[in-house]
């Protein structure tokens, strides 16, 4: 297949073809660091008007059908990227190639480059966007979201990746990156700005609610408000209005911010938010009326910051908890009765409804129990009765189910205490270990007035987006 941009000089045909013949020669990660890379570096920085590596060998193949994207991933990955940059860059013609890089590349070479990696992400998600066709980019960046970094390790992509998702409409590609704890940010081997970390929380937060994971949901949501930062984030902001709505769905009230939350973000949260606490005060009054009232009050701020469907879903929980609280009073009831416990209307319309929230809770095991639906009854005589949770929580489900989160705790637990001895053996830790002791003695100890702050190893730049 022909490359955006096939006619070059012979001179440039020469350079390509000596630059392919380096690429296939230099394979070892020794002789890519040392010799390929800045060769290919040099070449890309160049102030040529059609760059070199948008060219065709001398017999008029085309470099990327040439090169093995497994084997020869740093070269392969400078040559697309090129292509992609090109003004006459066609998705078309190149998508092939960029799914082939992403299938086949090497992880090891790909860590080499991480640039390089990052700009063909966002690229990927230009072209796609400009295009019409956002799910294009979803397989690729999952792919090297996957291989770029181990996992549990926050990379400049995971953010990258969720964006397309959403723009793709389709979330559930991403529910299995979400299921990966982040446990690790290595600034030196993968840079990432503090926005990202943001981004990918308050991203991830909200696709986990899309995939009705709500437990998760407010998990990444709180760590995104949480996040110890300089100044407070307008992405906090609008993570922590949804975090308030989630929290209700989970468990049926605000619950406050983490006490590591810097009091600026705490504070700027109370102000911005009002409504939604105003709301969340409602919710917890359990008067459905002052509910209803107040969601109808605020329902332009709703609308306006693209939340109201989770105000509906907390709303519909609400009549949920509801019934759940009639359990714990009694043992049968009518549908009569819970039609009017929840501020149903009394007709048929309301009974049904009643009938579908009562099934629909007794499948998601919310609530335990039966329905007496006898034939050719009356509505009026349907009856429904509660008993307690019939699990005995020593099933083969549920015995699998602790163990894996048995497993999980200890891989955890096993990844931070590496990462603290990693820390306590780097140099700018014993040093500012030894400044700070050295203030608490009295001796001001070397440079003690460094200002040692959480978080600081990510790079604070556009921190304000």
């Amino acid at each position: 297949m022909a490359p955006a941009a096939a006619t070059t000089s012979s001179h440039a045909a020469v350079q390509l073809d000596d630059l392919v013949a380096s690429i296939q020669k230099l394979t070892s990660i020794q002789e890519i660091t040392k010799d390929l890379i800045p060769q290919l570096k040099k070449v890309d920085k160049s102030n040529a008007k059609v760059s070199v590596f948008e060219g065709v060998l001398k017999d008029d193949k085309d470099p990327l059908v040439v090169l093995d994207p497994a084997q020869f991933t740093v070269g392969y990955l400078f040559i697309l990227n090129a292509r992609l940059n090109a003004s006459t860059a066609d998705l078309a013609l190149l998508s092939p190639f960029i799914t082939q890089f992403a299938e086949k590349s090497s992880p090891e070479q790909l860590k080499l480059v991480p640039e390089q990696v990052t700009y063909l992400s966002k690229t990927i998600v230009l072209f796609s966007d400009s295009s019409k066709t956002p799910s294009f980019a979803v397989a690729p960046l999952k792919h090297l979201v996957q291989k770029f970094a181990p996992p549990g390790t926050l990379t400049a992509l995971h953010p990258i990746f969720l964006q397309a998702v959403i723009a793709s409409r389709d979330y559930a590609p991403a529910a299995e990156v979400l299921q990966t704890t982040i446990t690790d940010v290595n600034t030196s081997a993968y840079p990432i700005k503090y926005i990202d970390h943001l981004l990918y929380h308050y991203l991830g937060g909200t696709i986990a609610a899309l995939l009705r994971n709500h437990v998760l949901a407010a998990e990444m949501l709180e760590i995104c408000v949480s996040a110890p930062g300089q100044a407070v984030s307008a992405v906090q902001i609008d993570a922590y209005k949804k975090l308030v709505l989630i929290q209700l769905l989970v468990d049926g009230k605000h619950v406050a911010l983490p006490t590591y939350t810097s009091s600026t973000v705490s504070s700027a949260c109370k102000t911005s938010c009002a409504n939604y606490i105003e709301v969340a005060t409602a919710y917890v009054s359990n008067d459905k009326l002052k509910l209803r009232t107040t969601i109808e009050r605020l329902r332009e701020t709703f609308e306006r910051d693209l939340n109201l469907g989770l105000v509906h879903l907390a709303e519909r929980a609400f009549r949920r908890r509801a019934i759940q609280r009639l359990t714990e009073t009694y043992i049968t009831l009518s549908l009569v009765d819970i039609a009017q416990a929840v501020d149903l209307p009394l007709d048929e319309s309301g009974f049904i409804e009643a009938e579908n929230e009562v099934l629909s809770m007794l499948a998601a095991g919310e609530v335990h129990g039966s329905l007496s639906h006898p034939r050719g009854a009356d509505w009026k005589e349907v009856t429904v009765t509660f008993m307690d949770d019939p699990e005995p929580y020593n099933s083969h489900e549920t015995v699998e189910r602790v163990t894996k989160a048995i497993a999980k705790a200890q891989a955890l637990d096993k990844a931070l205490k590496d990462k603290g001895a990693n820390v306590e053996k780097s140099k700018d830790f014993v040093q500012k270990a030894y400044n700070a002791a050295g203030q608490v003695a009295g001796l001001g100890g070397l440079g003690g007035d460094e200002d040692i702050r959480m978080g600081s190893g990510f790079d604070w730049d556009g921190e304000d987006a």
